[in-house]
């Protein structure tokens, strides 16, 4: 474990702390606190080896007919757009991110920057070695063709599986995050489009929730 990674464990339970002296061998200084507590980017949109390694996965696993595709724009932003149809019992558009065994256990939550088409999204996060299974989700509103910003803390996640809530299932483990996901659905037929600037890990001293 190296000195970063250690200070972001301990800052996580002593973020109050001034100062903080490690195994009485080194300090860990206010400022360099203070830097680790800024947001760290999950993937940079503006060149195609570091945003990412998505896939897409529509209603056509169940017999639907809607449909999505992926893009970078030069600008540095993805673009998540397609048509969502109801036909045929199905009703959702995805993408989802392989991110390894994510280790967010000492941050708040996901920042999301992004420019939207009024309709709702989902980010959806998944633990552990499965490709399917419970997803944890959050939704979130956009305004037509306006940038916004969001911070969507782990605690208001919910558990999901197909679509249906999970209420009593256990809370989502933010030491071991396997998948990051967009989706929309909630019944919300027609063309969608949604720009995608950040995805950020947060800590709550300097943002809202």
């Amino acid at each position: 474990m190296n000195e970063q990674q250690l200070g972001l464990i301990l800052m996580k339970y002593f973020r109050k702390i001034g100062f903080l002296i490690l195994n009485g061998s080194f300090l860990i200084s206010v400022n360099q606190v203070m830097a680790m507590q800024e947001p760290r980017d999950l993937y940079d949109f503006t060149h195609q080896e570091t945003s990412g390694v998505w896939m897409i996965v529509n209603d056509g696993v169940m017999g639907g007919i809607s449909e999505s595709r992926l893009s970078l724009d030069q600008q540095g932003f993805l673009v998540f757009e397609g048509r969502v149809s109801l036909d045929y019992g199905g009703g959702f558009a995805s993408v989802r991110s392989i991110l390894n065994r994510l280790d967010a256990d000492p941050y708040d939550g996901i920042l999301i920057r992004f420019k939207g088409d009024g309709k709702r999204y989902q980010l959806r996060l998944r633990q552990g070695d499965r490709m399917d299974g419970v997803a944890y989700f959050r939704h979130f509103e956009t305004k037509i063709g306006e940038w916004e910003e969001v911070f969507l803390p782990f605690h208001s996640f919910q558990a999901s599986y197909r679509g249906r809530r999970l209420p009593d299932y256990p809370k989502l483990d933010t030491s071991r995050i396997s998948q990051l996901g967009l989706m929309i659905s909630d019944k919300q037929e027609g063309n969608f489009r949604l720009e995608v600037q950040r995805i950020a890990l947060y800590f709550n001293e300097h943002f809202q929730t």
